[in-house]
């Protein structure tokens, strides 16, 4: 598989890694409720 290239904006809110998606929903950590504007600011990322 190709390796993706991070835009520069992903590399300095600190996603600078690649990880296992499935690895990922695999961790035992609670789930936990925030509010959505806490995350507003991801939907001007180019993820």
């Amino acid at each position: 598989m190709k390796e993706k290239i991070l835009p520069k904006i992903i590399k300095e809110v600190g996603f600078d890694f690649h990880w296992s998606e499935e690895k990922v929903w695999k961790l035992n950590y609670p789930i936990e409720e925030i509010n959505i504007d806490e995350l507003s600011w991801h939907f001007k990322i180019p993820f």
